[in-house]
């Protein structure tokens, strides 16, 4: 047996995940690490001086483990913000000198194909639409019988809308037009996807699916009705930072931008009929386990 290890370095979080690999190829997670480092806490454009430190600061502490569970194996991949900040080929310079850890940047459609690989894990060969909501970035991606028909990659994640569109407090009707009339602009290609193939299932495969689980009293491993949550997401939209904080349903970490996230999946429930959500605990970092696994022939 070996442990091998992944780590996926999103916009707002970094997740670490070292596994045990058994003879049979079967692998069980031994460890895992989630930091909300915020490398787009100012946006997406450069990353800030303070979100470098902490990025860099952060991944000393995965290399450490990494090191102490003496990980024969590891694949470090970079998304949406890494993607797109112009210091971030620095960023990605300055972790391999300092901490030995090489970066890939991969597309917003190799990071579509990961998400997939890590639910189908879970979910076999039933039919869904995935949604994975990051802070650059979200990626859809259509499943019929187990089989991947469509996926994509937007530029609507959460740090991009919430510094776009929601200034004012609570979030003013003109914003909200405006962020509707954008995210209507950019998923012309879902619409069209989702009218050629209609599912019922959505599954979220993101940490802030957790929380909407969590807000409407729905254990994770359960199913919520999709218009049951669209009534919520509805009154949460129009609430206060204040009233947000009093909020014990929602992380501290989540508070500012659970709004714009509301709005993201009250917009695609609506957008594509779908009747029900389930939650994937499964997203990139396994399918991208499952991927580093087959592919090194492990």
């Amino acid at each position: 047996m070996k442990n091998i290890a992944v780590i996926d370095l999103g916009s707002n979080t970094f997740h670490l995940l070292i596994a045990q690999l058994g003879e049979d190829g079967q692998w069980t997670p031994i460890h895992r690490h989630r930091v909300f480092a915020r490398l787009a806490r100012t946006g997406m454009g450069p990353i800030s001086e303070e979100a470098f430190r902490e990025g860099l600061k952060t991944l000393r502490v995965f290399k450490q483990e990494i090191d102490e569970f003496q990980v024969s194996h590891v694949k470090v991949v970079g998304t949406e913000m890494l993607r797109l900040a112009s210091n971030g080929a620095e960023f990605v310079k300055q972790v391999k000198e300092q901490i030995g850890l090489e970066i890939e940047i991969i597309s917003g459609l190799q990071e579509a194909e990961y998400i997939y690989l890590g639910v189908k894990q879970l979910r076999g060969d039933a039919s869904y639409l995935i949604m994975d909501i990051g802070g650059g970035s979200v990626e859809f991606i259509l499943v019929k019988d187990g089989v991947q028909k469509w996926m994509a990659s937007f530029p609507i994640g959460i740090a991009v809308l919430y510094f776009r569109f929601h200034v004012n407090d609570p979030i003013s009707a003109q914003e909200l037009a405006a962020l509707t009339d954008y995210l209507a602009s950019q998923t012309v290609h879902l619409a069209e996807a989702i009218q050629d193939d209609p599912v019922e299932e959505l599954v979220g495969a993101s940490g802030v699916f957790d929380t909407f689980f969590e807000l409407v009293g729905i254990p994770s491993d359960g199913e919520i009705d999709a218009l049951d949550i669209r009534q919520k997401l509805k009154k949460l939209i129009q609430t206060t930072y204040a009233e947000r904080m009093e909020m014990k349903t929602i992380p501290k970490t989540r508070k500012k931008m659970i709004i714009v996230s509301s709005v993201l999946l009250e917009f695609v429930l609506r957008l594509t009929s779908v009747k029900r959500i389930r939650y994937s605990p499964n997203s990139l970092k396994e399918g991208l386990l499952y991927s580093m696994i087959q592919e090194n022939e492990l």
